[in-house]
């Protein structure tokens, strides 16, 4: 769950209430093969939230001449997206009837919505909890893979009939921690690999315990493999190296420490796990990272610490591992969500603005040698961009 999350799920609750009936009728629509494409981005999803992360509203930016319009689709304070093919799968994480995935296909409007509750799991609570969905891949033409951050389990979907029909199990793997927290999914070949928090300090101030990642058949969901990472709370996707032999992680350790986080390399044949940037490089927590090209990197950097009344201090960097030195493309004094999206030869850039009405905020677009391309483009008024991803 992101750092506001936690703090905001009582603000969350709008339209809280019973299970929605998932519309069935439109569900069979998304179970085709498309599912799993490959497909050239020609938008960008926005998720834009007010101040107090209590309202969303979701928006497509064009990325011919980033025209910006409004999707007739509901969002959340917290909801993300994700492209599957032509379609986008949101994650809508609030209290009630808003904790679900949505299939959305921008070409016609339909939708499907998953409820992430097998029966026997819904059947077994005394009352409906939070899932909280961080992440889905598609496994093939009708089958998607879910992370439930405040589950033990992965959740398999079958969209044509818009269930969940069995879970993956991960508490072998929770360790010191309450939960196994999984946060990214990322098909890599013929496996599917998932990063876990196992965040051992409930206030999440002094983690110790380093983050895994469990290597899953795709298939079968079987066990291959578990990778453990040198830090504690990996964050965020799973970014593949440009030569493609390894993925990079954020694991930003607790946000009151300095030193025990890092940017981490993860060889796809070997499983061998090394830092690439330490946050003492750059004299912050990272906690988003995305490749620019062989030796640059973009960061994102924040100075928050909790506990303290200091103002969230954020950095986007494009960074130098040869020569180990930063460029700063983006320096605010608000926290913000959204981690650096490449998108062809350019790097968009969530700016959260500033102060509570997040006075200028919106996307800035750089060329991957840090060069301003466009210095601002506006999401709507009092809205921030909690979430950018790039989709058809």
């Amino acid at each position: 769950m992101t750092r506001r999350s936690l703090a905001l799920a009582a603000l969350l609750c709008a339209g809280c209430g019973a299970d929605p009936t998932p519309p069935t009728q439109s569900c069979a629509h998304f179970a085709t093969a498309a599912l799993t494409a490959t497909m050239a981005p020609a938008r960008l999803v926005v998720t834009g939230v007010s101040p107090r992360y209590d309202a969303g509203r979701l928006f497509s930016v064009s990325l011919e001449d980033f025209s910006v319009r409004d999707l007739p689709i509901e969002a959340t304070g917290d909801t993300v997206a994700r492209a599957l093919g032509p379609f986008v799968a949101l994650l809508h994480r609030a209290i009630g009837d808003q904790d679900n995935l949505t299939l959305y296909d921008p070409a016609d409007g339909r939708v499907c919505q998953v409820a992430l509750l097998t029966d026997a799991e819904r059947t077994a609570a005394p009352t409906r909890p939070l899932i909280n969905a961080h992440d889905v891949v598609a496994l093939d033409a009708r089958t998607l893979l879910v992370a439930r951050y405040n589950l033990d389990a992965l959740a398999v979907v079958d969209v044509a009939s818009a269930r969940v029909t069995r879970t993956v199990d991960l508490t072998p793997f929770v360790g010191t921690a309450p939960h196994a927290y999984p946060d990214a999914l990322r098909r890599v070949g013929d496996e599917v690999w998932v990063t876990l928090q196992r965040d051992n300090d409930p206030l999440r101030a002094n983690p110790t315990q380093p983050g895994l990642v469990v290597r899953l058949d795709a298939t079968t969901l079987a066990v291959r493999a578990a990778v453990a990472l040198t830090h504690p709370n990996p964050y965020g996707p799973l970014v593949p190296t440009t030569d493609g032999r390894a993925l990079l992680v954020s694991t930003f350790g607790s946000y009151n420490t300095l030193g025990d986080g890092a940017v981490e390399r993860i060889e796809i044949a070997t499983g061998a796990v090394s830092d690439v940037v330490d946050e003492r490089a750059v004299n912050g927590n990272i906690d988003a990272v995305a490749v620019l090209d062989a030796t640059h990197l973009a960061l994102r950097v924040s100075a928050e610490r909790q506990g303290t009344s200091a103002l969230d201090d954020l950095r986007v960097l494009r960074f130098d591992t040869e020569t180990r030195t930063a460029q700063t493309l983006l320096r605010a004094g608000t926290w913000g969500a959204a981690a650096p999206v490449v998108v062809g030869e350019r790097v968009v850039i969530a700016d959260p603005g500033e102060g509570y009405a997040r006075t200028n905020a919106g996307l800035r677009v750089f060329g991957r040698d840090g060069t301003e391309l466009r210095a601002r483009v506006s999401i709507a008024p009092s809205l921030l961009p909690y979430d950018v991803q790039p989709a058809r």
